[in-house]
């Protein structure tokens, strides 16, 4: 510094930001958050609907492998080899029993052993979905939601 000024140098600039600069970075930090965010968490639930619409065809794989073998569909998830007596639910991993679950698989009764209906109920967080709902399946292959998107959108 005694230098600099004996030999007529300006002292150099101090290292380092701004108060200025590391508020614009915040703003700007905070406004792309706010648009990612929101965008995130419906990537986050149409992909949970594909694993359920998943899970409900491979019921329905599963009820066409017992038709064939018993020559009439299941009545339960239990005689198609599920664990759980009423529902199995779809977690993140796949089809199973899970505490997070997103969906929970239930198989209607019906009187006609030449007929089936699976359903799959939103639990836990992906119950705030109420645009396509609770899906379902029958034996006829006839895909539909209760929510209030159309089918289309949702399978």
């Amino acid at each position: 510094m005694i230098r600099q000024l004996c030999t007529g140098g300006s002292p150099a600039p101090a290292a380092g930001i701004t108060l200025l600069e590391l508020l614009l970075v915040l703003v700007l930090t905070a406004v792309l958050l706010m648009v990612a965010l929101p965008l995130y968490g419906e990537q986050v639930i149409k992909a949970r609907r594909v694993v359920a619409t998943g899970a409900l065809l491979s019921v329905a794989a599963r009820q066409q492998q017992f038709m064939l073998s018993h020559r009439r569909y299941a009545r339960t998830l239990v005689e198609m080899g599920f664990s759980a007596p009423k529902h199995v639910v779809v977690a993140s991993g796949g089809a199973g029993e899970s505490a997070d679950a997103f969906y929970e698989l239930s198989l209607a009764t019906v009187d006609d052993p030449y007929r089936f209906l699976v359903r799959a109920r939103p639990v836990g967080p992906q119950a705030a979905d109420t645009r396509c709902g609770t899906f379902s399946l029958d034996a006829a292959g006839v895909a539909v939601t209760s929510g209030s998107a159309e089918n289309d959108t949702c399978w």
